[in-house]
């Protein structure tokens, strides 16, 4: 039965399975392997202030539903040990991709079959796993915990009920126990009230999208805490994909939702560009943009002079032309147009973040975040195109910028090199291919913009050799030198793509001779079948 208070309509799990249709897909899910494991120790793996952070490390071979059940439940019980009067949590997990939506297409599941993808929902790197979730909430259950809310905003047809029932958190809340205490919430059902806020920013232009649409009903309920759930991830438009992305998207309503993948047009306008850039940008490098229109949609292919763009979806927001670049769906997978979306979607989703975790802090609402990398995602995920990893390892904190950068270095560093250590070693190697002075890029590169971006919006550091951190050992690691310690294998395969601010990229692409003829370069990402599923 539906309950609709001055908050959001919460559904219980039963419910929810009662709306299931014959075409959806059921995963396999076992609820009974989610035996609690302790951690052998804890221990302090370096010191700094006050705040701390938590990661968790796993041995190799073990059964992965019950030790990723564990490691949530006893990162959760650290995470809320000190904190008072938590009776009403929302958790927002990473599940904005479901199995089904791939099923119909062959050539789909066959990817899913190389890439690892399982139709065991604890197995599965696309969402967040139905063993973390049980963690969490029975940890949080055994704390006291009165109400829990388990939220998400699914664009597919279906919706977040589909979704739910495909990861299998529908099968796994309606045991008895939840009974009263579990709810469904789909953040924009129906006519959802939303609020207009604008999105933080400094230094960087948000190209037109500038305002997040967040349910009014978030604010309303009250909540005590707030935990984001997600899942290690390398993300093939956003470079990666842990906290901040994942409660920040989120917060707008379906039909603009998209709209966050946009580049402005104007970009291509080389005297915009100028007066942005506040430089003289070389007549010669003139890029140009043709728009057309088909079947009631408007296209917009982009040239150099030596190679253009495939047509790429353009739409208006707040008056000003954007063009979509999403590579599942085959659309700006030329170097300047990926580069160029990918900078301004970090731009924008990290601003989102910033305002929702501002407005949530006034209202007294306290935000946690963890990062599960126990089976997490490499090289071009989201979805089915990346990789499955068994990682072994979880982080987690109340700093989320901090929290990121730990769990970056557990993902893609190897020994003393870390995520900015990784990244001035791209960015060495892009501007020696391309004649670019490396200086453009290094400032982007160490430290990493994407992290500083975060520190400076949340006013939080993304150090996190600042802060304590603490590990909860299911293994007995007897000597740690690095956060790559705990993670289990080699480093996770990065994406395809550049890693710079936006800003620096249209310098490049404008003031670079080289660059500027290969700016429209195609870029193999690997992806041959566009994901489109019905919306």
């Amino acid at each position: 039965m539906s309950v609709i208070s001055m908050g959001f309509i919460k559904h219980t799990p039963e419910e929810w399975r009662n709306v299931v249709q014959p075409h959806w897909f059921t995963p396999k899910v076992n609820p009974s392997l989610y035996r609690l494991v302790r951690p052998l120790h804890e221990r302090e793996l370096w010191h700094g202030n006050k705040d701390e952070l938590l990661a968790a490390h796993l041995p190799e071979g073990v059964s992965i539903p019950k030790y990723h059940y564990s490691v949530a439940y006893a990162l959760t019980s650290r995470l809320i040990r000190g904190l008072k009067n938590v009776s009403k949590v929302l958790i927002k997990p990473n599940n904005t991709g479901f199995i089904g939506a791939f099923m119909d297409d062959a050539r789909l599941r066959e990817i899913m079959r190389l890439n690892g993808i399982s139709e065991y929902a604890d197995l599965q790197p696309i969402a967040t796993q139905p063993a973390m979730l049980a963690g969490i909430v029975d940890a949080l259950l055994d704390e006291g915990v009165d109400e829990i809310h388990i939220g998400e905003n699914m664009l597919w047809a279906g919706g977040t009920p589909r979704a739910f029932w495909e990861t299998g958190y529908v099968q796994v809340f309606s045991a008895d126990r939840y009974r009263g205490k579990v709810f469904f919430v789909d953040f924009y059902e129906s006519n959802t009230e939303t609020i207009e806020l604008p999105i933080k920013s400094v230094r960087y232009d948000l190209g037109f999208f500038t305002k997040t649409r967040p349910p009014k009903a978030l604010f309303d309920e009250g909540y005590d805490l707030v935990i984001v759930a997600s899942i290690a991830k390398m993300h093939n438009c956003a470079y990666y994909s842990l906290l901040i992305k994942n409660f920040s998207v989120t917060w707008n309503p379906r039909k603009k939702r998209w709209h966050i993948h946009g580049i402005p047009l104007k970009l291509f306008d080389r005297s915009y560009a100028s007066e942005l850039l506040k430089v003289d940008i070389p007549k010669e490098h003139e890029y140009k943009v043709f728009i057309v229109r088909k079947n009631r949609k408007r296209y917009a292919f982009i040239t150099n002079g030596l190679l253009s763009t495939s047509p790429l979806a353009a739409y208006r927001e707040e008056g000003e032309l954007l063009a979509q670049v999403d590579p599942h769906h085959l659309e700006g997978l030329s170097l300047a147009i990926l580069t160029l979306g990918i900078g301004y979607l970090i731009v924008r989703f990290t601003g989102m973040f910033a305002t929702i975790l501002s407005e949530l802090r006034k209202r007294g609402t306290k935000l946690a975040g963890i990062i599960s990398g126990v089976v997490g995602q490499e090289g071009e995920g989201p979805l089915v195109y990346g990789s499955r990893r068994f990682g072994g390892f979880a982080v987690a904190g109340f700093n989320f910028p901090a929290t990121e950068a730990l769990a970056l270095d557990m993902m893609v560093g190897r020994g003393d090199v870390g995520f900015a250590d990784l990244m001035v070693s791209q960015a060495k190697t892009f501007c020696k291919r391309y004649s670019v002075d490396i200086s453009l890029m290094m400032s982007d590169a160490d430290p990493p913009w994407t992290l500083k971006l975060a520190e400076e919006l949340t006013g939080e550091t993304a150090n996190p050799r600042k802060l304590t951190l603490s590990l909860l050992d299911f293994e007995g690691v007897s000597n740690m030198r690095s956060p790559s310690d705990l993670r289990i294998g080699p480093p996770f395969k990065l994406p395809n793509c550049v890693y710079v601010s936006p800003l620096t990229w249209l310098k490049m692409m404008y003031l670079s001779e080289d660059l500027f003829k290969h700016s429209m370069d195609y870029v193999d990402k690997g992806i041959t079948v566009p994901l489109v599923p019905p919306i």
